[in-house]
């Protein structure tokens, strides 16, 4: 950790009053030193490990918002381990250092440097980085072997996992307890955390094989004990079209549907887009009216072809006689050729509202971001669909479930959104303008107010701050049982 000098601003103000400036400089003196007045007493050297911050994927995004803003707006060094990248170590323009990674995305094994046993990845780089704070976003299945790589180095590690679905599997016990801190990505997520220790520490009520004792680490009153930090939205780039700006859109895209909806999101079995098919055309039958809506699908890859389990989307289309109600945005089924985040923001601006049939979502970095060009969203009533849109619907319309699914490998249950709900709601907001421009108004108040991307980093920088140099919160708990220090691993 470098320490910053704290009167640093105060020699700077003492120079500006012996050299005053010019009126032309003046308002980028003033700028300067607004973001100077942000920098506190340190700055750290992160090691950051998730997607490619340059990938067109929600932890891309995520990643590279933060960062940025991290060096940025706090001075902080940032090292980026990216998924699937094998190549020599490059800075960006924005500052931070891509490092290669060698994991292949979706392997439950890291990458080892030699033969079997050997140091991974991760340890060769929080030997050579030699970071004040390790933080990851992925799911937390994925980092056994990032707690204990960090935790033989001694490195604090921040992991900052989604939950969408219910429950957290106790498979994942070892993995969260010895976490030196779990990071929640919603309300949601926290709470099921909560529920999760409750059950499972020595006096829960879970059964007893599955019970661990490391989980009294967490106190359940103390909420520094369970950290949550929403993801954000750039407002500046996600902002309302004006009424002008919409038709012009939409004449660009040939759409001639009274009510268009936008629904991004991957062609995925989680995000259930054969439901929203299915209720398209339930509600375009009830309205006897096949021009009232139409769909604009941001998917990635239409066709399913990297296997993710999902559809031919193309094909179901035609299965449900949509043709004429469905577009792509996509160019083809390769992912990484994407949109930029200005074509995103226009998809959304010309829409009426988002809408998705998800089972379940860790956040939902479409939908805020939908809210952000102030048009209300539609989501099922599970996982964090809620906190996003209000108990109320103040700022869209919340869809019941009707079933759930069991989802592979790790049994957490996701719910079904119930098809014909889902459908009148399609049928509400097509007859509702008024109501719905109302709706979309809170959501980008909501989103301006508690969304920005310069608040959520806010968060992030003294959430590391707050655990550099900070004991590993198991060390005391396993010190009073040995009477000496043990390692956690």
């Amino acid at each position: 950790m470098i320490w910053r000098v704290r009167e640093l601003p105060i020699c700077f103000r003492f120079y500006l009053k012996a050299h005053p400036p010019n009126q032309s400089q003046s308002h980028v003196l003033a700028k300067g030193l607004k973001r100077f007045e942000g920098f506190e007493s340190f700055m750290a050297r992160i090691l950051w490990g998730s997607e490619q911050p340059l990938r067109p994927t929600g932890y891309a995004v995520v990643s590279r918002e933060i960062i940025k803003r991290l060096i940025a707006d706090y001075g902080h060094e940032v090292h980026v381990i990216g998924w699937d990248y094998n190549g020599e170590d490059f800075k960006h323009e924005e500052g931070w250092i891509l490092k290669h990674c060698g994991l292949q995305f979706g392997a439950s094994e890291p990458l080892q440097i030699g033969v079997e046993n050997s140091p991974t990845v991760l340890d060769y780089h929080l030997q050579t980085v030699e970071p004040d704070v390790y933080l990851s976003l992925v799911d937390c299945w994925f980092c056994g072997h990032m707690v204990q790589s960090t935790n033989k180095a001694g490195v604090p590690y921040i992991g900052y996992f989604p939950i969408d679905g219910v429950p957290i599997s106790n498979q994942w016990t070892p993995i969260l307890a010895h976490t030196h801190t779990p990071l929640w990505m919603s309300e949601f997520g926290r709470q099921q955390f909560k529920e999760f220790v409750a059950k499972y520490r020595p006096d829960g009520n879970g059964h007893e094989n599955l019970k661990m004792p490391d989980l009294d680490r967490f106190n359940l009153d103390n909420d520094d004990d369970f950290p949550m930090i929403h993801h954000g939205v750039d407002i500046d780039t996600f902002k309302p079209l004006s009424l002008t700006d919409k038709e012009i859109m939409r004449g660009k895209l040939g759409i001639k549907w009274e009510t268009v909806l936008s629904s991004i999101g991957r062609n995925t079995n989680r995000k259930q887009i054969p439901r929203l098919l299915r209720a398209l055309r339930i509600a375009l039958d009830k309205l006897g009216d096949d021009n009232a809506i139409g769909i604009i699908l941001h998917c990635g890859d239409p066709l399913d072809q990297m296997n993710q389990g999902g559809w031919k989307l193309p094909e179901l289309i035609k299965q449900y006689e949509l043709v004429g109600n469905v577009m792509f945005s996509d160019g083809s089924s390769n992912p990484l050729h994407g949109i930029s985040r200005d074509d995103i923001a226009n998809l959304l601006g010309c829409s009426d509202a988002h809408v998705l049939a998800t089972g379940g979502e860790g956040f939902g970095i479409p939908s805020a971001e939908a809210m952000g060009v102030g048009i209300p969203i539609i989501l099922p009533d599970n996982s964090t669909g809620p906190e996003l849109i209000g108990l109320n619907n103040e700022r869209g319309w919340l869809v019941p479930c009707s079933d759930s699914i069991t989802g592979p490998r790790w049994g957490v249950d996701l719910g079904l959104v119930d098809i014909e709900a889902l459908a009148d709601t399609l049928i509400e907001l097509h007859q509702s303008p008024i109501e719905r421009i109302k709706r979309g108004k809170a959501a980008r108040k909501f989103v301006v107010e508690n969304l920005d991307w310069d608040l959520i980093t806010r968060q992030f920088h003294d959430l590391i701050e707050s655990r550099i140099g900070m004991n590993h919160p198991m060390q005391e708990l396993l010190e009073s049982r040995a009477g000496g220090e043990e390692p956690v691993e």
